[in-house]
């Protein structure tokens, strides 16, 4: 059987899913899982525990590199994910393939999906954000060195103090570099579901493979996803699923063998009435998203009011400077005034705010996620002049 190591580099707070994806990785016994953290967690026979502060893991990692690296917070660790092998060379010996993965995931049966003949065939396994397995070897360990035109180099990712999702796709980064180049080395299947975020979907859609309204079964060590369709329940195994933005799921399961994974909480498998319990889980929930999407809009909008930099979601953070200009014209008072019409709920596609007596409308389109980032500005007469 092919041996394979999965690092977590975790500095902070626990997610919510911890517990749950701890349940099912020991439920993966074949499998190690190495951690790198200032949190308290627990070894068991497949997970092993290197306690230490952040300023001992970036210390760690700059001794890999012979230029400043730019490691200043722990979510910047993501563009590291790539060299991981590189700066972990001890800890890989032995292994056949090493990855990363994230914490808001639960396993479903691993062998089962990536079985020894997939990893005989594939250098690269998936490469996603969430679970990603390469060979260890010489060559694919120092891939992400290897210059290509058109794609990220390794050197701007791990030395700009910005987030460069260099382990993502979509972003001309090491995974897109292996997927466009080296096609026949990878395996891009698709077994696994990606939840759908709060304000996409409240209720559970599969992203990756179509299901709507789902919840998730994790039974022993097998995860099924499940629906209700025309009135039946059906079901289907995944690899795992991926739970992203839900920090305010609660955790209630009492028995780790047989539990259920909703949108806002795990549970325990119910006992009675269990076709009508798993159907009434399965509800949509558009109320909520709409709340969330919403929530988004207005924490996105603050933030930039309020002259903070970034964004909550690094998709909204591209080409929004139009706004950001607009804004930055307006004193405190105005400023307080654009939070007070947003927060009060009177945006409807516009923000409109008073400035000097006159109203100022800044248009942007809240409809696709896309065309949301290219923020556009009304032009409006103030004074006798536009703005």
């Amino acid at each position: 059987m092919k041996s394979i190591i999965v690092f977590f580099p975790h500095f902070g707070s626990l997610p919510p899913q911890y517990q749950m994806w701890r349940a099912s990785a020991l439920r993966n016994p074949s499998i190690d899982f190495m951690f790198f953290t200032d949190c308290d967690v627990e070894p068991a026979h497949n997970i092993i525990i290197h306690k230490m502060q952040f300023e001992d893991f970036r210390q760690i990692v700059q001794k890999s590199f012979d230029f400043p690296i730019t490691l200043d917070r722990p979510y910047k660790i993501c563009d590291f994910r790539p060299a991981f092998a590189y700066i972990f060379t001890e800890y890989v010996k032995g292994y056949d393939f090493w990855g990363w993965g994230d914490l808001d995931v639960v396993y479903g049966d691993i062998r089962h999906f990536i079985t020894d003949d997939v990893l005989y065939r594939y250098k690269m396994i998936s490469g996603w954000g969430h679970m990603t397995l390469y060979h260890n070897d010489e060559e694919t360990n120092t891939y992400f060195m290897k210059h290509i035109d058109g794609y990220k180099d390794y050197k701007e990712a791990l030395t700009n103090s910005e987030s460069m999702y260099y382990d993502e796709y979509g972003y001309k980064g090491f995974g897109d570099k292996w997927r466009d180049n080296r096609p026949d080395d990878c395996w891009l299947e698709w077994p696994f579901d990606n939840a759908s975020k709060p304000k996409q979907s409240y209720h559970f859609n599969s992203l990756t493979r179509g299901w709507k309204q789902v919840i998730f079964e994790h039974v022993d060590n097998k995860l099924y996803m499940i629906r209700f369709k025309n009135g039946k329940m059906e079901k289907k195994e995944s690899l795992y699923a991926h739970f992203q933005h839900r920090g305010f799921m609660k955790d209630r399961v009492t028995d780790y063998n047989h539990f259920l994974v909703t949108p806002n909480a795990i549970i325990d498998y119910p006992k009675h009435f269990v076709n009508l319990q798993l159907r009434w889980l399965c509800r949509n929930r558009s109320l909520m998203t709409k709340y969330y999407q919403w929530k988004d809009r207005i924490i996105y909008i603050s933030q930039i009011v309020r002259g903070i930099p970034g964004s909550p979601d690094p998709v909204y953070a591209r080409q929004a400077a139009p706004f950001q200009i607009v804004v930055e014209q307006f004193g405190p008072a105005e400023r307080r005034n654009l939070l007070r019409s947003i927060m009060s709920g009177f945006m409807r596609g516009h923000i409109k705010v008073f400035r000097k007596g006159q109203r100022v409308n800044i248009d942007f389109d809240i409809a696709v996620i896309q065309r949301f980032c290219k923020v556009f500005v009304k032009q409006a007469a103030v004074g006798g002049r536009n703005i």
